[in-house]
């Protein structure tokens, strides 16, 4: 069984919600296009610098699956590729 309740907003609230989904949509899309600023494959450091992110936001990404690729014995790096497509698979 399905219920459908109207729920009345009051204007106020309603006007500073939108507000905060359009910050929030803005914020998300100016990430996607500076990611196209990164280099082909960038370092952690650059990853971290373009986004404005921390060590802990890129590493936690790490292990939600964003991959690395190996560069040398102690350097990998982030392909901007796989920067976009780990965007994409957290698109809601």
């Amino acid at each position: 069984m399905e219920i459908n309740v109207p729920i009345q907003l009051p204007g106020e609230f309603e006007e500073k919600l939108l507000e905060q989904f359009e910050q929030i949509a803005l914020k998300a899309l100016k990430k996607a296009e500076v990611v196209n600023e990164l280099p082909l494959y960038a370092t952690k450091t650059e990853v971290r610098k373009t986004l404005n992110i921390g060590n802990d936001k890129l590493s936690s990404w790490i292990a939600q699956g964003l991959q690395l690729t190996k560069f040398s014995e102690k350097d990998y790096r982030i392909a901007r590729q796989d920067l976009k497509d780990f965007f994409d698979q957290r698109k809601i």
